[in-house]
Parts: structure tokens; C-alpha cells; sequence
């Protein structure tokens, strides 16, 4: 893979150890690399949970197409921290009952 094609390209196997697992689960992210803004550029964001794939397409062709995709990561950042806060909430909770139930 020519890596100088891409400004960012990371993939990460959300699941502890892939290896064991028939299906990973992943998230990947790339940015082609502009050449300091000489050639257009996109971005993609795939979200794999076992067979499913989500692929998010972030446009950056036009100043309209720009705005668009940072406003789509800040809310899906947004998103994101709210949902792992109560994530943690909930778990946090299921593990005081279990804890209080076993005595």
C-alpha cells in the first residue's frame, strides 16, 4: 500500500484478541493526503462489528463539502463521549447490584 497517498490511516481491532474471534470487529480511518492542497482529498471512516459494516464518507472537493464533514465528526465525537459516559453509567450500576446481590 503507498502510504504516501494518505495523510492518516490507522485500523484498530475493537475486540481484545481477533485472532480467536471468526468475526472482528474494527474501526479504520483515512485521509487522503491533499498535497499541501494541490489535489483533492476525502475521507473515510469505517465502523465493522462482526458482519456488519458502517463506511462514512467525509467530502472535502468544496468549501461547502468541508464544513459539512468537520461538522459530521464533531457530532459524531459528540455522540460518541455522551454514549460512553452512560455506557459506563449502566455498567458501573449492573456491577453495584451484582456486587450488593451476592452478599
Amino acid at each position: 500500500m503507498n502510504t504516501s497517498h494518505y495523510k492518516y490511516i490507522r485500523r484498530e481491532f475493537l475486540n481484545n484478541e481477533p485472532d480467536e474471534l471468526v468475526h472482528t470487529s474494527y474501526v479504520m480511518g483515512f485521509v487522503v493526503n491533499s498535497h499541501r492542497g494541490t489535489a483533492l482529498a476525502d475521507a473515510m471512516l469505517h465502523i465493522a462489528d462482526c458482519r456488519r459494516v458502517v463506511v462514512l464518507n467525509f467530502f472535502l472537493s468544496r468549501p461547502e463539502a468541508r464544513a459539512q464533514s468537520l461538522k459530521k465528526i464533531d457530532l459524531l465525537l459528540e455522540v460518541l463521549t455522551q454514549f460512553k459516559k452512560a455506557l459506563l453509567r449502566e455498567a458501573r450500576a449492573i456491577e453495584k447490584a451484582e456486587t450488593e446481590g451476592a452478599d
